[in-house]
């Protein structure tokens, strides 16, 4: 009872203070319109109280009514925000990162689990460690990952769906992608074993969706006494092996140094981040955040290629159909030659990199972002705002945008990002960062862009040659559709359920079966 009558008072305060706040917003000497349905106190509050995917699909349908105009939200225990429906407003805000920080809004809430992470920094801390990621991602280092690091994990992966498959089991695909990406990172990351069945891991997930929730919950301070105990243990685990995983790698490199192994380049991501930051606390927390970054984006986005694909039988022939047209050997081997040389081209694979594109489009890795301003400044369309201001901005609807993509921003289509060439062959298309924010965009671009985008397109093809996938309708749906579930990126709610065959040659190398 009394966390109802304290959540009230905040409310109500809350309100006060900022709807005073929120009138020093101005475009034009005005106040910016509010969404019908913005209630008195409570705001858009309510709607942030409830599951993730209706804030998104709701905020989705007040655009129509906004276009390109960016408008006011009345969140009562938030400082005063809008949302910004215009690329060229997003882009300005973007390149001046030094007025739009992550600031104490976004701090207070991934403080926990990020601490100093660059997921959650500013200034000179933030430039260090993505300092740190450039020196590290680079494509001697990309290559090895593919074509060393990666190949185990795919076997691995192929002998689940084998036995899957055998045993005509129900398998989660989300969950099986996730244990590929979760190999790879902890290896890149952390030079670890890492699997999804570790209690690493299983903190971890806990840890961020807690998190996540913070962020669509205005209360979560009084919420979460209820839970406490088991989000202390959860933070204090991901910690405690974090700050083992940093003194494991001191220890070796100190071992390396004493025999005169040294190398100039670094092996690990971890080794990166020692060679650019002193404190043992903030290289742990900074890997955390790019193990974060890594493992779950990759696997998420691609979980949502292959259900568009399964529910776009036309694309995914025509993705199939592609693959073996760039690899015509495996008419004869029935086996492709997937590595880092043949996937990693700008053209490589073509209607792989856009299918996992268009996927990422409608399901971004980030569906709602924001930043807070450091000083008084005003937008390019007239919008004053003063310090302290919350700017949000969605991927999410962008992608459903009609004066962005046109009046069929909700479909799915691969060949929005292609373009036929005179031989026959396709070229893919690239579209502002700023129509399409879903790498970010500016100097906060995402240091790990390359790396999802030619590992998504390495497994995406092996998995698409490979097998065939049939989804469990009905299970974890909503209104006939898979939604988000509550994290702070985009998983899919309730995994992809599907069962799994091998796909069948016939003696010409065709395939027999959903080709």
């Amino acid at each position: 009872m009394w966390e109802y009558i304290i959540s009230l008072i905040v409310l109500i305060l809350g309100y006060i203070f900022f709807s005073e706040r929120s009138r020093a917003i101005r475009r034009n000497g005005e106040r910016l319109p509010r969404p019908r349905g913005t209630l008195p106190f409570a705001g858009f509050g309510l709607w942030f109280l409830r599951p993730k995917y209706q804030l998104l699909d709701w905020l989705v349908k007040l655009q129509p009514g906004f276009g390109l105009e960016t408008y006011e939200l009345a969140i009562p225990t938030l400082p005063p925000a809008i949302l910004i429906n215009d690329p060229k407003v997003l882009e300005f805000v973007l390149k001046n990162h030094e007025t739009f920080i992550k600031g104490n809004t976004f701090r207070k809430a991934s403080w926990d689990l990020f601490g100093n992470g660059i997921l959650n920094t500013d200034g000179e801390l933030w430039r260090i460690q993505r300092k740190a990621g450039l020196r590290f991602f680079t494509n001697s280092n990309l290559m090895h990952f593919i074509d060393v690091v990666l190949p185990p994990l795919m076997r691995a992966l192929h002998q689940k769906l084998e036995k899957a498959a055998s045993n005509g089991c129900v398998i989660d695909l989300q969950e099986a992608l996730l244990e590929v990406t979760t190999g790879l990172m902890g290896r890149v990351a952390y030079d670890m074993e890492m699997s999804t069945e570790m209690s690493f891991s299983k903190a971890f997930d806990y840890a961020s969706s807690v998190t996540a929730a913070r962020f669509t919950n205005p209360l979560w301070p009084f919420s979460e006494l209820f839970i406490s105990s088991r989000i202390s243990r959860s933070l204090r685990e991901v910690k405690e092996i974090g700050a083992a995983i940093v003194k494991r790698a001191v220890h070796r490199r100190d071992q390396e140094n004493k025999s005169g192994h040294t190398n100039t380049t670094s092996k690990y991501l971890v080794d990166s981040l020692l060679d650019h930051i002193d404190d043992p606390q903030v290289v742990a927390e900074a890997a955390t955040n790019y193990l974060s970054a890594g493992r779950d984006t990759t696997a998420q986005v691609m979980t949502w290629t292959v259900y568009y694909l399964l529910r776009t039988p036309d694309a995914l022939r025509q993705v199939r159909t592609s693959i073996e047209a760039e690899f015509p050997e495996i008419r004869s081997r029935h086996h492709l030659c997937l590595t880092y040389d043949t996937v990693s081209g700008q053209h490589s694979l073509p209607l792989v990199q856009a299918a996992f594109a268009e996927a990422l489009r409608l399901s971004p890795a980030v569906p709602l972002e924001m930043k807070e301003t450091t000083t008084q400044i005003t937008l390019p369309d007239g919008t004053y705002l003063p310090e302290g201001a919350v700017v949000v901005w969605m991927p999410y609807s962008l992608a459903r945008s009609p004066a962005i993509w046109g009046n069929d921003a909700e479909k799915y289509d691969i060949h929005r990002w292609l373009e036929k060439q005179e031989n026959g062959g396709y070229h893919v298309l690239s579209r502002s960062a700023y129509e399409n924010p879903v790498f970010n965009a500016g100097p906060r671009m995402c240091i790990g862009k390359r790396m999802a985008e030619v590992s998504a397109n390495r497994i995406l093809a092996d998995l698409l040659w490979y097998w065939d996938f049939e989804e469990i309708r009905g299970a974890g749906e909503r209104n006939g559709r898979r939604v988000l579930a509550e994290s702070l990126t985009n998983p899919m709610e309730g995994g992809l359920p599907v069962t799994v065959r091998r796909r069948q040659y016939q003696r010409t190398g065709k395939v027999s079966r959903n080709s």
